[in-house]
């Protein structure tokens, strides 16, 4: 008997000892809590502290936490693993007031028990509504494809806003203290180069003072000759400031607001500027920093400028390639995406600091590529929803945002809360028989413009950014452009509706969007099949064609000499235009034509912001272009996600990463390399391509799985989660 008993230990003992190890090799990482990871930090006048989230003391306006809106949030995480191709097929949350409590049958909260899901992202909680203005600690564990188990995350704290919403989660700005990364010395003047353009307070310390000392400070954008630029022209930042030194020490000073991006409801769209919150202060657009009437000794540590942000991962992407060009637009563009988050949401730079639709889709693309705080996309979304602007497209374009916010995050908070105004942003009440809008006269009437929300006087097409030196586009009340919008709204609406299980509404909507196309194509076309610009109109814009070609309008039949009218048209389009031209050439077979288009380096192109001398994209190519643009505006940011989405070819096949596709387009690149984000973790792809063959690297995250295309033989090759090299022979020069 003791010999059985022996044996049976044995075995016992064993069998823990192997669930064990087997455990530990995957753990949870990375919890979010309504897609923000730092719930618990606790910030101060735009700096992390080390107070725990225990000790925030709710009455301090100096404090800061991440805001979370609802008393039913939702969770998200990713996995951990040392082990390839890894799965999850349940998890268990425990939600409790007091990280002691987080154990199985002692969270006071809510425990979920054992879900059979895979999903790791958006988990609603199903809980009793958690009290506001309180704090609540949240841990999970998950079980693989065998049933075996994590041990539970450590605990992660957030509380709830004590005067809940129900408005998208967001976190407080950041400031990044830095100093000159050149000092010289025009006029007798100090001249401070902080090597980038960035929204910015700063401060100086004087050393060598004379009482009643008369200082001038000068900020700009620009520089020439004799220091900072005083006339640069059009929306170029440049302002100047003056005061007095009584003694040795620390100075600042606030900086002024602009009339132009602080006034109330001051628009033709009838609503506010966002404006910065007081415990950060005002801030301006800045590179040069100027120091007139001091002559003391001055290092480099004697001046800080406060570069005000979005919370932002430096280390979240990276890419480089073989092509210098691109590698200098990817920097731009990171760059710009976190310098251009200094309002907490996607504005259109700081002429109006207004978020329009039209520059949020670049922005969140683009943001998208270079880091994982979705939130900041996600409160840009739900801000445009509830303040739509005057134009036609942005109206409509709140469909493309929204269904990208669904498919990069894998959260449906935003199909289901707006789902009903997304049904009236297609526009469907403004629909003539023919399935078309006429609304290039503009829309007016209290009931059409209620209907989606905007409070102005009259809201009109776009079409395209003003571009002084494109081609002519000759509108109409019916413009193609316009029409295709709708097209492409319809669809994405039939998409949203599928995903939140509303079947007849997605066999309506793409009904609609048949008779939409139908009526395009027959009455929007020559005899060729090129599209004209609007009805009546003879003439046949690069614009008309490329939206038509990209929103998928065109006709198998007519696809082939779209394409070809669209080739002999170059860059024809302003910058916002050029993100759609772009998605067309990578996705129709011109990959080659549309790599040439993002390097050129002539005046029309995204390098020629480089050469002006601006380190954040710009509103326009040159100033020839739109002579009063800005040189902050995230309209000229599409290279990052062409890079990402196309030239690397990394987009979610389905919500939230749960599957991707992967399908580079080499063109004439070498090799190339890139991390970026995703909710389950890092994707990495890397290939190096020679004369006789193509190898590519992959790295898929836990919980994922990839369907990844070689770009010569077209051939598509499922991959699980892990490292992966894939090769295959090259024939052509392709």
């Amino acid at each position: 008997m003791c010999r059985w008993f022996c044996i049976i230990f044995t075995l016992f003992a064993l069998t823990v000892s192997a669930q064990q190890q087997t455990t530990n090799s995957f753990s949870v990482t990375h919890l979010t809590v309504d897609l923000i990871e730092e719930t618990d930090a606790v910030y101060s006048k735009g700096f992390k502290t080390s107070v725990e989230l225990a000790e925030y003391d709710f009455d301090n306006p100096m404090m800061q936490v991440a805001e979370i809106n609802t008393t039913c949030p939702r969770f998200g995480w990713q996995i951990d693993s040392k082990k390839a191709e890894f799965y999850q097929t349940a998890y268990r949350l425990l939600v409790a007031s007091s990280p002691s409590l987080l154990t199985e049958g002692r969270a006071d909260v809510w425990d979920s028990g054992v879900v059979p899901d895979s999903n790791s992202t958006g988990i609603l909680y199903r809980g009793r509504p958690l009290p506001p203005g309180s704090i609540y600690y949240y841990t999970v564990k998950v079980y693989d494809q065998k049933q075996r188990c994590s041990a539970y995350a450590p605990p992660k704290g957030f509380i709830v806003s004590p005067e809940p919403d129900d408005a998208c989660a967001s976190l407080p700005l950041q400031k990044s203290l830095q100093m000159p990364t050149m000092i010289t010395h025009p006029n007798h003047s100090l001249l401070l180069d902080f090597g980038t353009d960035a929204f910015s307070q700063v401060r100086f310390r004087f050393t060598n003072v004379t009482p009643n000392q008369p200082i001038t400070v000068r900020l700009g954008e620009l520089s020439d000759s004799c220091g900072v630029c005083t006339r640069p022209g059009g929306s170029r930042r440049y302002a100047v400031y003056h005061f007095t030194l009584d003694s040795a020490g620390e100075y600042s000073f606030e900086i002024r607001k602009d009339k132009r991006n602080t006034n109330p409801n001051d628009n033709e769209s009838g609503v506010s500027p966002i404006f910065m919150p007081k415990y950060i202060g005002e801030v301006y657009p800045f590179r040069y920093c100027q120091i007139e009437g001091y002559n003391g000794s001055f290092l480099y540590r004697d001046a800080l400028r406060s570069y005000v942000h979005y919370p932002f991962n430096d280390d979240a992407a990276d890419f480089s390639s073989s092509d210098t060009v691109l590698n200098r637009l990817w920097e731009l563009c990171k760059h710009s995406m976190k310098a251009t988050s200094f309002c907490g949401m996607f504005v259109d730079g700081d002429r109006e600091r207004i978020p329009y639709a039209s520059a949020a889709l670049i922005n969140q693309l683009s943001f998208y590529a270079t880091d994982a705080h979705y939130s900041i996309a996600r409160t840009t979304l739900e801000h445009i929803i509830n303040n739509p602007t005057y134009h036609t497209e942005d109206i409509l374009l709140t469909l493309f945002l929204a269904w990208n916010d669904y498919l990069y995050t894998g959260d449906d908070f935003i199909l289901k809360k707006y789902y009903l105004q997304l049904k009236n942003n297609t526009l469907m009440h403004l629909r003539k028989s023919d399935g078309l809008l006429y609304t290039g006269d503009g829309v007016t009437g209290i009931d059409n413009l209620q209907k989606v929300g905007f409070r102005g006087n009259r809201f009109s097409d776009l079409i395209d950014l003003p571009d002084r030196t494109a081609g002519v586009y000759d509108r109409g009340k019916c413009n193609t452009v316009t029409n295709a919008f709708h097209f492409k709204s319809l669809m994405l609406l039939a998409d949203i509706a599928t995903a939140i299980g509303n079947k007849f509404d997605a066999d309506n909507y793409r009904s609609l969007a048949r008779v939409t196309q139908n009526s395009v194509n027959t009455m929007l076309t020559d005899s060729c099949g090129i599209y004209v610009d609007a009805l009546g109109s003879e003439n046949k814009s690069l614009l008309a064609n490329m939206f038509a070609l990209n929103f998928g309008v065109v006709d198998d039949l007519n696809r082939g000499i779209v394409k070809n009218y669209v080739l002999g048209s170059g860059m024809d389009c302003s910058v916002y235009g050029a993100q759609f031209l772009l998605d067309a050439m990578f996705d129709l077979g011109m990959e080659g034509y549309g790599l040439n288009l993002l390097t050129d380096t002539s005046s029309r192109s995204f390098y020629n912001m480089i050469r002006s001398g601006s380190t954040l994209t710009t509103e326009s190519w040159n100033n020839e272009s739109k002579p009063d643009q800005m040189w902050n505006s995230a309209y000229g940011a599409a290279p990052a996600n062409i890079i990402m989405r196309k030239i690397m070819g990394i987009e979610p096949l389905t919500a939230g990463f749960a599957t991707v596709s992967i399908a580079p387009k080499p063109s004439s690149l070498s090799h190339a390399s890139i991390t970026v984000p995703s909710p389950r973790g890092k994707i990495s792809v890397r290939f190096e391509k020679s004369s006789k063959k193509f190898d590519m690297y992959v790295e898929i995250p836990p919980n994922c799985r990839a369907r990844v295309r070689l770009p010569y033989s077209k051939k598509y090759v499922w991959v699980e989660c892990g490292k992966h090299h894939l090769s295959e022979p090259r024939y052509s020069n392709k």
